[in-house]
């Protein structure tokens, strides 16, 4: 009757609590808009490389395309555009680990390589984007080796919000640390 009853120890293995970077309401807010620009410039490549394969292939942004597309898939950005969003929102300063600056920061530097891989390939684009309107040929996703104006639009706003995302982020970066 007085038998006690023994439980084997539970091994708990507790991951360490994430590191935070911390970011009052201003700078919420201005990373709320990058943010939003990295994801919709990103989302812009990624479609403009499902159509256009063999364009992609050529400046050698399909495999940027793929990575893109695994980081929007996997939800991470969105959830820390929603946190920036509350926050800016409720005009509150925000949190965010280190982990998703991280992921944004990859997702901006793979924008950025595709920057510089587009601006290598834009002329000899822009050339048979050229021959194609002039000779009256409609350009079509048959023809993958003419961009149509709708994709050279795309490029251009692509190269320009792109890169003010990326010097946006830069500055809110080093100027985050100093404080």
């Amino acid at each position: 009757m007085g038998a006690v009853l023994k439980f084997p120890a539970l091994a708990i293995k507790a991951r360490p609590l994430p590191e935070l970077q911390k970011y009052d309401a201003d700078a919420s807010r201005s990373l709320f808009l990058v943010c939003q620009a990295v994801i919709e410039r990103a989302k812009e490549l990624v479609e403009f490389i499902d159509g256009n394969r063999a364009l992609a292939k050529q400046a050698g942004i399909e495999t940027i395309g793929i990575e893109l597309s695994s980081i929007l898939e996997g939800g991470g950005l969105e959830r820390i555009l929603d946190g920036l969003e509350n926050a800016v929102v409720k005009e509150l300063p925000s949190e965010l680990t280190l982990e998703g600056l991280s992921r944004l920061r990859r997702t901006e530097s793979l924008l950025a390589e595709a920057n510089a891989n587009i601006s290598k390939n834009k002329t000899s684009w822009r050339g048979k984007f050229e021959e194609t309107v002039l000779s009256g040929e409609q350009p079509s996703r048959a023809n993958a080796e003419t961009p149509r104006s709708n994709d050279t639009i795309l490029l251009v706003s692509f190269l320009t919000l792109g890169a003010l995302a990326i010097v946006a982020v830069v500055v809110f970066a080093s100027s985050s640390k100093g404080n």
